[in-house]
């Protein structure tokens, strides 16, 4: 135990380790068949479904589609909003358990994470067996008594798939998080047995002591810094392709064209063009809107701030949704077009009931 850092040391590694479940996949599945060289894998995060390439989920719908399997849809998936938030708390718990250093709150905290964790193996566990048992009658293949779900852990042949499932480096870092949260208990645990010191001492100690509080106390600061800024309200890219418009329910795919909503809580719209997005706004009257954004028929796939833009409406332009309205980012490119909008004028244009 003498060899081990502070249990506040100790705490703040938990929470690092803690905050990379965003940074990696908890999980993979991988398939592997004759007519697909390399296999599929399909990665589940704390908060997305990926893969090898933006369209595995497009394929592995087109194969489930034959046996009667239903599509993954990612934004359909209850999970992957509220895991990210119950994350986000333990972060908050574990910064609390760092400020008040004590012995059961070094205890509680990767009890609790590994209850939850226990609970979200169970769930997912809940989800495959749903998803390889409840199958559509009317499916074009059909085989009597076969059932599809893939195991939680292992391999296993399904027809002529042998499927793979294992954790990945997420929850890796998971399952660190907990032990060095426990080594933080034990280790205060340890301190409070040997705290017992002559007198002669005791001075000298004391001192030592401020000096790596005082440490401890600005990397923790850090840390904070850090997980909050994690925990931000951002725009998110658009991936063309998979995502789709939140108004028309269309893929967005002219990275032309497509503009993006985030409310003042975080949450995320996405739509194919403006001519979707600007209706959306007029139904939500009352929402409240971090930022508004649009893409750049002159800088393609980037979203922009739609104040710092400017909007034209031409036959020349043939947005996804018929309006044929472009945004520019630089003005002095199109400054001669008699149909020059900025946002106001725009939502004035079309008749908008709500400003931004």
């Amino acid at each position: 135990m003498k060899i081990l850092p502070s249990p506040r040391i100790l705490m703040i590694l938990a929470l690092l380790s803690l905050g990379a479940v965003f940074l990696f996949p908890l999980w993979q599945i991988l398939l592997d068949a004759a007519q697909f060289p390399g296999g599929l894998q399909l990665h589940i995060w704390i908060n997305k479904i990926s893969g090898t390439d933006k369209y595995i989920l497009q394929n592995i719908n087109i194969l489930n589609h034959y046996i009667g399997m239903k599509s993954i849809h990612p934004d359909s998936i209850p999970e992957l909003k509220y895991f990210p938030i119950v994350v986000y708390s333990l972060l908050t718990l574990g910064v609390v358990v760092v400020v008040i250093d004590k012995a059961w709150a070094y205890l509680t905290w990767p009890v609790l994470i590994s209850l939850l964790g226990i609970l979200g193996i169970y769930d997912f566990y809940l989800w495959l067996y749903d998803y390889g048992h409840n199958l559509d009658p009317t499916a074009p293949i059909k085989v009597e008594g076969m059932t599809y779900q893939p195991p939680l852990f292992g391999a296993k042949d399904l027809l002529n798939f042998y499927v793979q499932s294992y954790p990945h480096w997420g929850a890796a870092f998971l399952g660190l998080a907990v032990v060095f949260a426990f080594l933080a208990y034990l280790k205060k645990i340890y301190q409070a047995k040997m705290g017992h010191l002559e007198a002669s001492d005791l001075d000298t100690k004391t001192k030592r002591q401020s000096k790596r509080k005082m440490g401890e106390s600005k990397l923790l600061l850090m840390v904070t810094g850090l997980l909050l800024a994690g925990c931000g309200i951002n725009p998110e890219p658009i991936d063309f392709g998979t995502d789709h418009c939140a108004y028309c329910k269309m893929s967005i795919a002219d990275p032309k064209f497509g503009a993006e909503l985030v409310t003042s809580k975080g949450k995320v719209f996405k739509f194919d063009a403006l001519e979707c997005m600007v209706p959306y706004m007029q139904l939500q009257e009352d929402a409240d809107y971090a930022h508004i954004l649009a893409i750049t028929y002159d800088v393609p796939g980037v979203l922009h701030p739609v104040d710092s833009m400017h909007f034209i409406i031409s036959e020349k332009f043939n947005s996804p949704m018929g309006a044929n309205l472009a945004g520019f980012k630089n003005a002095h490119l199109i400054e001669k077009d008699p149909d020059l909008f900025d946002w106001e004028s725009l939502k004035s244009h079309l008749s908008l009931k709500t400003s931004k």
